[in-house]
């Protein structure tokens, strides 16, 4: 028990993607070691980083229990990235964590669109 509670400690440590566990207002409340080197000084909340639609698509997601379409792809305009967003829930559903990993423009702007259609 005491080494799958230690794994699940050093998790987002152990990701080269972005990995943000926040709560249910958008704020950080733990990150990473790679996302705090990827965002640097910048202040990040869900809601900055995923925009408003999404971040609303990911409550509403976690309320029910469920998740976002698994081609959710969001465009960083401070960092000029795409990332394809997936999530879970959080301690009783009241933090989120959030599963960021980059993708090319290319993808990124073809993934967006189609849900636009």
């Amino acid at each position: 028990m005491q080494r799958h509670v230690e794994s699940r400690a050093a998790f987002p440590d152990t990701k080269p993607d972005p990995v943000f566990r926040v709560d249910l207002a958008g704020d950080v409340v733990r990150m990473g070691t790679h996302t705090r080197a990827i965002f640097g000084d910048r202040t990040v909340t869900a809601p900055s980083i995923l925009g408003e639609q999404v971040w609303q698509q990911v409550l509403d997601a976690n309320a029910a229990g469920t998740s976002i379409a698994l081609d959710t792809a969001v465009y960083y305009k401070s960092l000029d990235v795409w990332f394809l967003v997936a999530h879970s829930a959080g301690e009783e559903r009241k933090l989120v964590n959030l599963y960021l990993t980059l993708i090319s423009a290319e993808l990124g702007e073809k993934l967006a669109s189609s849900h636009h259609q």
